[in-house]
């Protein structure tokens, strides 16, 4: 496998991930003990990171660097979120991923070229 393929793919195909296995979290909601309009409530507020990331990789898939932007302001923004210290284990779940994300997006936005083919540049 090239560097550019790995490059290109592989923040895709972890956002993508991220996004499916962060959505597994959401189905919590429905476990039958509330009404049909605080369920249906309870799962938007669930899905919200993931629309979050969903907006990110769309931004990221034709602007790498905005996205890598993106990717880390989400996992700054994640760990806001939180309120135990850093011993909870949804810190590192969340964040270092979406982190890793960030940073992959950003190398291919400063390798590649307007083609989209990865380069290398020697400065």
């Amino acid at each position: 496998m090239k560097i550019s393929d790995f490059l290109r793919w592989s923040p895709r195909a972890l956002a993508v991930v991220i996004v499916l296995f962060t959505s597994v979290f959401a189905l919590d909601v429905f476990d039958g003990s509330a009404g049909l309009p605080e369920t249906i409530l309870a799962f938007v507020l669930h899905v919200i990171p993931q629309f979050l990331i969903i907006i990110a990789l769309l931004i990221a898939w034709r602007r790498p660097r905005a996205g890598g932007i993106a990717f880390l302001l989400l996992a700054i923004l994640s760990l806001g979120f939180f309120s135990k210290p850093l011993v909870s284990w949804a810190h590192p779940l969340l964040t270092l991923p979406m982190l890793l994300i960030g940073l992959l997006f950003l190398l291919e936005g400063r390798f590649s070229t307007r083609s989209g083919k990865v380069v290398r540049q020697d400065d």
